[in-house]
């Protein structure tokens, strides 16, 4: 699959005509049809009907695929919990694994993937005995706020998603006394078909709503490929007003400049359309800092400061990265302190001396459809009168 095409079409889909192929698409209204340019979306099957994995009409294996998802439509109520967040930082670093220190960091928050918290033996199971032992070997005070993020590789994410009942996975997460909880990324590269999208973004409101029952605060993951995506993600915080946190990444797809913009500007849409603040949670999304400033509330998280102690460097006066001489075998927990400290800094001050008004002007000149149903061209003059309307609408449709 080449990720190098993770491009959202930036144009309304509205405004164009659907492909022919996608006319009488049994998904259709599931997925918004294919504005590419081409048939539909199966032009990019691989034609690997026996070995491909995907969730592909063609592929031998797609029922499984479909079964595995629970189907397609996340038109359901989801049991997906957040505890209120009134206090979190504009950077939370990101730490990828426990060694090369000792003592303490100073930090009130403190992000860790999610695949490094559990075992990945044969038989799973316990890695860390419980909060505090968690905190102790990462260096953490044991007051300190603990966002496991799960977000990550694709063959990190499918072995979560196999392994996730069968080695207790949820169980040992539930111990570890986690503030937050972000809902895994499943690819949603534009190179495929839409149908393996749908799944994907079904498979990751599975696994917020486990951790949710679980008893973890979820932070939802906004995957989006179109406009079509988005207008899902309105009515899931229409139905879910007690969620504020969200996240979107940008360090794969979202990493091209253009790319990402589009996706700020869908994300401060959907922030107007719903008619309430979201704290964006942005994973790796420091560059997108001017317009994510518009936002009610953002949080960047990146283990920059993390990775470059690693390799003995420090940041110093004028935001460079300077190699430093630390001997073999002493912990590097005075460097990483100081390292997060003024990656913070740095980022704090990019708050204060940024406007806003950019980034709301290329929100409001963008004319993108309210509803799903009005990008599929149920152009209705009177709006649903609540979410559940709007979803019998686009369920009759279907």
């Amino acid at each position: 699959m080449n990720l190098s095409v993770l491009q959202p079409t930036s144009r309304p889909t509205y405004r164009n005509e659907v492909s022919f192929g996608c006319q009488h698409c049994a998904w259709l209204t599931l997925c918004g049809g294919n504005y590419t340019g081409t048939h539909d979306c199966l032009s990019y099957c691989c034609g690997n009907h026996e070995d491909c994995t995907l969730c592909c009409p063609r592929a031998n294996g797609f029922q499984e695929a479909f079964r595995d998802s629970d189907g397609l439509d996340p038109y359901r109520k989801w049991d997906i919990k957040q505890t209120p967040e009134f206090d979190l930082q504009s950077y939370v670093p990101c730490l990828q694994h426990s060694s090369s220190r000792a003592g303490t960091l100073g930090v009130q928050y403190a992000a860790i993937p999610t695949f490094v918290l559990y075992s990945h033996t044969r038989e799973g199971g316990v890695k860390y005995k419980g909060a505090s032992d968690l905190r102790r070997k990462f260096g953490l005070d044991r007051h300190c706020r603990v966002i496991a993020s799960t977000i990550g590789a694709d063959a990190k994410l499918e072995n979560y998603w196999r392994y996730r009942h069968e080695k207790g996975y949820l169980l040992h997460l539930a111990r570890l006394g986690l503030t937050h909880i972000i809902a895994p990324n499943f690819s949603m590269a534009c190179d495929t078909v839409r149908t393996d999208h749908l799944a994907n973004r079904k498979r990751s409101l599975i696994c917020a709503e486990e951790f949710s029952n679980a008893g973890i605060s979820v932070i939802p993951y906004l995957a989006a490929v179109t406009e079509y995506d988005w207008g899902v993600w309105r009515w899931f915080l229409l139905e879910h007003p007690e969620i504020s946190l969200v996240c979107k990444e940008f360090q794969t797809g979202g990493a091209n400049p253009g790319r990402g913009s589009w996706h700020v500007q869908q994300l401060l849409k959907l922030e107007r359309d719903i008619g309430r603040p979201l704290h964006v949670v942005g994973i790796a999304g420091k560059r997108q800092l001017p317009a994510l400033r518009a936002a009610g509330g953002v949080t960047i998280i990146d283990s920059n400061p993390f990775s470059k102690t690693m390799h003995r460097q420090e940041l110093v006066t004028g935001n460079a990265w300077v190699k430093v001489s630390v001997k073999n075998g002493r912990p590097l927990t005075k460097l990483l302190s100081q390292n997060i400290e003024h990656y913070s800094a740095m980022i704090e001050n990019k708050f204060a001396t940024q406007r806003s008004r950019n980034g709301r002007a290329v929100v409001d000149s963008l004319s993108v459809p309210d509803s799903p149903q009005r990008m599929l061209g149920f152009r209705s003059t009177k709006e649903p009168e609540s979410v559940s309307a709007e979803l019998a609408v686009s369920r009759a449709a279907s």
